[in-house]
């Protein structure tokens, strides 16, 4: 399978500026100067560059667009508005990098257990740069023992909770989303924090400890910072694409930079995604990096994909949503269905059935306020709201 065959030329273009800019091979072996040559022509009969301008920043790839174009047309003049966007995003990822640093010596003064993760560390690592990748804010993962100290030193160091929520609210929140979105009034900057990566719908079973011991330290702009393992990082970051049905190209492209960068431990990364549930999540990840960007992996892993096969149906699904064309929002059937069909074994699609029918959510507590004493009753308040949101669409349709 392969990207669909009425990809737009605007995708094509910026795919193979991308691959370009990670040093993959989307052409198939075509030489370097010929390559460079095809995209050269194909950007000069685009009618509307702007309409590639907007594609690349709906993907979050401009760092990578903008880098491809200089160095396929040194000398040229880069379009106002890609330049503009580069430049702030830049700047953006420069204070990005700042405030995390600022806050490990944060967490590190009170002895709280914190890895970056997805942020300036895993750029700079993976591109060489810390401004070549499209960053929203910063994340940390958190011991669990210490979540709460983090929010709390947060707190007091003028960060707000991004969402108020009330104090029933905060105790589902807590056990079901494993963390707290937070930021500063003093500016844009966004910190999140977590004890578990992944929200528990998604069924990532290895505990705290398992997953602390797949952590290193690395040094970043004069300080010892605690990131994850390549492998690790690998499979959250499969996680992560997985969680938001792969639509946009940079989750795609970070799990293609990683296989490029040749410090994966196949054979390790095969046996944490066995541990954590996870065969066919980190699966499908590799197939879409293979797909779009032609990345390979090891034959040992081909011959571990090949015996946790993901459906088709979910490659072309996520594939489809690549396309420009294609809206970023889901039904949220489709969401269901799609994450149920992501789980290998029965009782794991039991399991997630659960979680979906049983799991309070914000829209419950919208739906019915109770006070704090009846908060037990919200696991039947979500599975009657899902049976009314049901029967509205049906009598709708």
């Amino acid at each position: 399978m392969d990207l669909p065959v009425n990809t737009s030329a605007e995708m094509e273009i910026l795919l193979l500026c991308i691959s370009r800019a990670l040093g993959a091979d989307r052409q198939q072996q075509m030489p370097g100067k010929e390559a460079e040559a095809s995209i050269r022509d194909r950007i000069a009969s685009l009618p509307d560059f702007s309409r590639l301008i907007e594609l690349a920043n709906r993907h979050h790839v401009i760092p990578l667009l903008h880098k491809s174009i200089s160095c396929i047309m040194p000398g040229k003049s880069m379009p106002d508005a890609l330049n503009r966007l580069y430049l702030v995003n830049s700047a953006r990822n420069i204070r990005l990098t700042e405030r995390m640093l600022e806050i490990i010596d944060l967490f590190n003064s009170e002895a709280i257990k914190a890895v970056s993760f997805k942020g300036p560390v895993m750029t700079a690592e993976l591109y060489g740069d810390v401004t070549l990748r499209q960053m929203s804010d910063v994340d940390f993962m958190i011991y669990p023992a210490d979540l709460w100290r983090a929010k709390t030193l947060l707190g007091r160091n003028g960060f707000r909770m991004q969402k108020e929520l009330t104090a029933v609210e905060e105790r589902f929140w807590e056990k079901t989303e494993h963390g707290y979105d937070m930021t500063h009034p003093g500016n844009d900057i966004a910190v999140d924090i977590r004890s578990r990566i992944t929200p528990d719908y998604l069924l990532f079973r290895l505990d705290p400890d398992e997953l602390w011991r797949e952590i290193r330290e690395v040094e970043f702009e004069g300080k010892t910072v605690k990131v994850f393992s390549p492998e690790m990082q690998l499979l959250l970051l499969c996680y992560h694409g997985t969680k938001h049905l792969w639509h946009r190209l940079s989750w795609i492209t970070d799990v293609a930079a990683i296989i490029q960068s040749n410090r994966i431990n196949w054979k390790i990364t095969a046996e944490l995604a066995r541990r954590s549930g996870g065969m066919r999540i980190l699966s499908l990840g590799l197939k879409m990096a293979d797909n779009v960007f032609r990345t390979p992996v090891s034959q040992e892993m081909k011959e571990w994909m090949e015996t946790n096969i993901v459906p088709d149906r979910l490659v072309q699904l996520c594939t489809e949503r690549l396309k420009d064309s294609v809206p970023e929002g889901t039904d949220w059937r489709e969401e269901y269905s799609f994450y149920l069909q992501t789980r290998q074994k029965i009782p794991e699609k039991l399991a997630y059935f659960l979680k979906v029918l049983f799991r309070p959510t914000s829209s419950d507590f919208r739906f019915m306020p109770l006070p704090a004493q009846l908060i037990f009753l919200y696991y039947f308040v979500r599975p009657l709201r899902l049976i009314l949101k049901v029967f509205s669409r049906s009598k709708q349709s």
